[in-house]
């Protein structure tokens, strides 16, 4: 089962995107560069775990590439972008800005890098709650100048811990072994890598609301774009 676990995981993931898709047809539009994204950016940024927090088995992988990352990554960018619309029943409004989207798209990229620079070489904070540090932190800041994304990317990296509480509270506690996890997790047993409800680490809930509360709004900040209710077919 170890073998087979970052696969089965990243492909429930993937399975989740796929049904939220198939149910709000509407969004598969906006969430093309989500999914462009998270392919290309799910291998970079492991990478940096693979440093200090884990080392996922993989059941084929390319120069490195494993085919979980790309899954994951589009996974995680797809549900960040859609969990929240879907489940309140929003659309995106049309996209508003103009050349400067790009700007702020690297712009944020950009900030992101740096801060994760500085955090994990120099103040040699563990990469998993870099990341988690350094997201919640630039949402708060696009927030500062953007109120109306505050409670969607709360919500959503509220949304995010939910389903993470779900997927590691019934895969780790059945299928993975205390050894298993000890093999994969670099912290686990030692004081970053707490676990609650048996084998829930702490350190995957932290990422999950801070990777939740970012990636669900940052398309809207660098299009300029809001939230609009959906509205619902007329009765006969």
């Amino acid at each position: 089962m170890l073998h087979y676990s970052y696969f089965i995981y990243s492909s429930a993931l993937a399975a989740l995107l796929a049904i939220v898709i198939f149910l709000r047809r509407d969004l598969f539009k906006d969430a093309i560069p989500s999914f462009v994204f998270g392919a290309v950016l799910g291998p970079v940024v492991e990478i940096l775990y693979g440093s200090d927090y884990w080392h996922p088995p993989s059941i084929w992988h390319v120069d490195g590439v494993r085919i979980e990352d790309v899954l994951f990554g589009i996974a995680i960018l797809g549900l960040a972008l859609v969990l929240y619309p879907f489940i309140f029943r929003k659309i995106l409004s049309p996209i508003a800005s103009g050349r400067e989207r790009h700007l702020k798209t690297f712009g944020t990229l950009a900030a992101i890098a740096l801060c994760l620079v500085i955090f994990t070489k120099v103040l040699q904070i563990n990469s998993v709650y870099a990341t988690a540090i350094t997201f919640t932190a630039i949402w708060l800041l696009i927030c500062s100048r953007r109120k109306d994304l505050l409670l969607p990317g709360f919500t959503s990296g509220l949304l995010f811990v939910c389903l993470a509480f779900i997927i590691y509270g019934v895969f780790l506690n059945i299928f993975i072994s205390e050894k298993d996890l000890q093999a994969i997790w670099l912290i686990h047993n030692s004081r970053l890598g707490i676990t609650i409800l048996g084998k829930v680490p702490v350190s995957e809930l932290v990422w999950f609301f801070g990777v939740g509360c970012l990636l669900s709004i940052f398309e809207l900040f660098v299009n300029n774009r809001t939230y609009i209710d959906k509205k619902l077919p007329k009765s006969k």
